[in-house]
């Protein structure tokens, strides 16, 4: 039984039919005031959608370019936030554009007139492009191969010829958006992705700022503070997104291809230094009565305050844009020494500092005039991840997406055999629809599904509005394109917002630019856009019928395997830097691995609230449990992070004391723990790992012993006080991992019980 509030319901009850009506709409209209709302550049991203797209039909109208809409959907797809990003997609597009093409030139020339070998074929080409988008890096290159290769279907069969044509239609099409896509980012109101990079960093630096400035005051920190989420946003996805900039403004700028390495250094620096305040604020909570404030003439706070001086430093020099010189370091190059209770604040201490101690070097990019890159600088292992084309994931063994490229290819050769029987061409955005709402749960598929179907309504209903009521007064071009850039307003409007609406602005722009533009003309079709509509409910009850029948994932069961891959990939990364127990993997890869498979269980939270049973009170007290499992796994992952750049980075090696055999085997039992969270995870059964808090505290004795009888050895008392930093830092983690045990432990029974409900 579960309670709530003074209710008791029983655990798969619903909650009553009236209340969610009522909350329904208000819901959906926070929703809606929250991604519609307007901001400057939302309002330069939406006029240069705009502009493109006036040119593009001025283009299609004069040159007589069948299959106009293609065009416009391409400038929406293409255009993207920053200049980097837009160029980057564009290569892609076209990239995908000519795979798909040719494959699907290729199947009708070798095989004109002749479905038994020709459809074959084309099922294969839509069956790898679907896996590949999967186990690639370049997932969006193989989606556009398996549109580009759906979108022939129709006509390949009965007319090759014409499919032929069609393909090299669309390949002009897509080259000339492109290119006016481009040329509108770069000649109006561009953003930068450079300066979007340094400005994201110095927002970080700022908010880690006022986190030491509040830590310095006394005032206590909660884990629900605004200032405290902003800076954990800023270390789980900012990382990911600070690469992408990275990535985009190398695309644009290709002489800072030559200075990737103190950028990654500049960028792992400053996640390095959010991160660490993260784990002071977690140390400062886990002191009872402890504020890193409460002595202002204490070392630690003396510290903390040259530690926020430097980042002031070097704020200013970012906002400037230009490189930070040595003297704006020199606050923490020798610090005071940490005694008594500031002891345990010295690792993510030290861990800022020398984070701190690599920025002047990675900001050498920002003079112009340079000869070259530093020679000496290069990324911590920590940063970064594993470059290649094909990812690990790309093999027969891989059976999870060898099923979804299975399902993917069943559905669209269902509807494909259905449009070709009904002889319905009008119905062919039916197969587009199973490719493009293809996803990694039934829920996302849901999701998207229902972003598709709102946007090709809403986009079919402004396209119907225009025809009805302007269409048939206009004879020229000039009223013409007012119309389609009033109509386009709209959908750019929309597809500028955040990533859980953009798409519907795709998808209005699609269904505008085919009720529009396809006519060559001033048109009043009514054809077109009732056929789209119907198509995209078709592919979307077929997609969905194969997802849920055929081998069926769901999100709220995947938020499982992510938190389980996360706590596996965080074990590995724990043994880095252990002689003899390293992983055969660079460390960069497990720590952007834990990121994805983090950022990946919200999203898949997000998702599951689109399947079937989501409202039940069982379902979300355990999809609670769940994000409730993750908060705790990010914590772990903070500090865990943080004794691994202290081993890297320690200067404790130069002399062996008899505690430090004890710390190593607190170190290796770290892993254990993990990796026995993740198998009561899964259910599976698991033997108890070590006992940290025995080794812990012998550990802490034979330091006391090491500290009495060293004293007369040099460096002994600097290595002492290093090694108790550290064991503060899995003093602090052993009941992070208690409670990681004891949440995985109840969510696997949980869900073993119910697989037993099931199967009987």
């Amino acid at each position: 039984m579960t309670i709530l509030g003074s209710q008791t319901l029983a655990p798969g009850r619903r909650r009553p039919a009236r209340e969610r009506g009522a909350a329904m709409p208000a819901r959906l209209w926070a929703f809606l005031r929250t991604e519609l709302a307007p901001s400057p550049a939302r309002w330069r991203a939406t006029w240069r959608i705009v502009v493109a797209c006036l040119v593009a039909t001025s283009i299609a109208m004069t040159f007589r370019i069948p299959n106009a809409h293609w065009l416009i959907v391409t400038i929406f797809i293409v255009s993207q936030p920053n200049v980097g990003a837009t160029l980057d997609k564009a290569m892609l597009r076209l990239a995908g554009t000519i795979v798909g093409a040719l494959g699907v030139i290729a199947a009708v020339v070798a095989f004109p007139q002749q479905p038994w070998f020709q459809l074959p074929t084309i099922a294969l080409l839509i069956g790898t492009s679907a896996f590949l988008s999967r186990t690639t890096s370049y997932p969006y290159v193989a989606v556009l191969g398996g549109i580009t290769v759906v979108l022939f279907l129709g006509s390949s069969e009965a007319h090759p010829t014409a499919s032929v044509e069609e393909g090299l239609w669309r390949l002009a099409a897509v080259a000339v958006a492109e290119v006016v896509a481009t040329a509108a980012h770069l000649l109006l109101w561009p953003d930068d992705p450079e300066d979007l990079l340094l400005t994201d960093v110095e927002r970080i630096l700022g908010l880690v700022e006022e986190c030491l400035a509040r830590l310095l005051r006394g005032e206590p920190i909660s884990a629900s503070d605004a200032g405290h989420a902003r800076i954990a946003d800023g270390v789980f996805n900012g990382l990911v997104r600070h690469l992408d900039l990275l990535n985009n403004a190398e695309t644009r700028y290709r002489s800072l291809r030559g200075r990737h390495s103190e950028q990654l250094v500049l960028i792992g620096a400053v996640n390095r230094v959010a991160a660490a305040s993260l784990t002071l604020e977690a140390l400062v909570d886990g002191v009872p009565g402890r504020r890193a404030g409460d002595d202002p003439s204490t070392a630690l706070a003396a510290r903390l305050r040259a530690v926020a001086e430097t980042i002031e430093r070097l704020r200013r020099a970012l906002r400037e844009r230009r490189p930070v010189g040595a003297e704006a370091v020199t606050a923490v190059a020798h610090p005071a020494p940490l005694v008594g209770s500031d002891l345990p604040f010295l690792a993510p201490l030290l861990d800022m500092e020398r984070a701190l101690a690599e920025v002047p070097a990675a900001t050498a990019f920002l003079d112009r005039g340079a000869n070259g890159p530093r020679a000496d600088l290069a990324p911590s292992p920590l940063e970064g991840g594993p470059a290649g084309f094909f990812t690990p994931s790309c093999t027969w063994s891989n059976t999870r997406d060898l099923r979804f490229a299975t399902q993917v290819t069943v559905a669209a050769m269902i509807c494909y055999l259905v449009v070709a029987g009904l002889d319905w061409p009008g119905l062919s955005t039916a197969v587009v629809t199973c490719v493009i709402v293809a996803q990694s749960s039934f829920g996302a598929m849901v999701q998207k599904a229902l972003l598709r179907i709102a946007g090709a309504i809403v986009g079919a209903l402004l396209g119907v509005g225009a025809i009805l009521l302007v269409v048939p007064s206009i004879d020229t071009l000039p009223p013409f394109l007012v119309v389609v850039g009033a109509c386009t307003a709209v959908a750019a409007y929309v597809v500028t917002g955040s990533a859980r609406i953009s798409y519907v602005g795709i998808q209005m722009a699609l269904a505008l630019a085919m009720t529009l533009l396809d006519s060559m003309g001033p048109s009043i079709e009514l054809v077109k856009p009732r056929d789209r509509v119907l198509g995209i409910l078709l592919g979307n009850l077929v997609s969905a019928g194969v997802a849920f029948w055929l081998w069926p994932v769901l999100a709220g069961e995947e938020m499982l395997n992510s938190l389980e891959s996360a706590l596996r990939h965080l074990a590995d990364l724990s043994r880095f830097g252990i002689r003899g127990t390293e992983p055969a993997r660079p460390a960069r890869g497990f720590r952007l691995q834990i990121h994805q498979d983090l950022a990946a269980t919200l999203r898949l939270h997000a998702e599951a609230q689109f399947e079937p049973g989501a409202s039940t009170l069982e379902q979300r007290d355990r999809q609670r449990r769940l994000l409730a499992l993750q908060q705790e796994v990010q914590q772990a992952f903070l500090l865990v992070a943080g004794l691994v750049r202290n081993r890297l980075n320690a200067g404790i090696g130069g002399i062996e004391l008899p505690s430090h055999a004890l710390l190593r085997q607190v170190a290796v039992a770290v892993a254990p723990h993990l990796e026995a969270a993740a198998k009561e995870l899964a259910g599976r059964a698991t033997a108890p790992p070590p006992d940290m808090a025995a080794r812990i505290a012998a550990t802490d004795a034979a330091l006391a012993i090491d500290a009495a009888t060293g004293i007369e050895l040099p460096g002994a008392l600097a290595a002492v006080a290093e090694m108790r930093s550290q064991l503060e830092l899995y003093r602090t983690l052993a009941p992070v991992l208690e409670r990681l045990s004891g949440a995985a432990r109840a969510i696997g029974s949980d869900a073993a019980a119910a697989s037993g409900r099931s199967a009987a």
